[in-house]
């Protein structure tokens, strides 16, 4: 899954590649970043930038998933939208780290467990 951090935000970065590496021990998933939004799958982005049409988070996350463009149940690209609050966490804050994780899962099908 082909994943392109439109925020710049270097702690954003961070969080992206500790969610990749917990994604990728499982053989079916396999998460990479990429310098071009036109080449991935996963975009993520801010709420100003956003192409959802949906702007409601999660309930307990400063964060929402959203498939934009689908075929036949195959995602062709969708977004990871993060707030201002989650985009000012520092790299190591437990709460940045478990949102892009959570969100990554979304990306590649995952639902909520409750």
């Amino acid at each position: 899954m082909t994943v392109y951090n439109q925020t710049g935000n270097k702690n954003v970065t961070f969080a992206l590649e500790y969610g990749f590496k917990q994604w990728n021990k499982d053989p079916r998933f396999h998460f990479r970043m990429v310098d071009n939004p036109e080449d991935a799958k996963v975009v993520v982005t801010d709420l100003q930038h956003s192409q959802s049409r949906s702007k409601q988070f999660e309930s307990d996350y400063d964060a929402f998933f959203s498939a934009n463009i689908v075929y036949k149940n195959v995602l062709i690209q969708g977004e990871i939208t993060l707030s201002d609050k989650t985009l000012s966490m520092d790299k190591n804050d437990p709460k940045l780290l478990h949102t892009v994780v959570h969100k990554l899962g979304h990306s590649i099908g995952r639902p909520d467990l409750f």
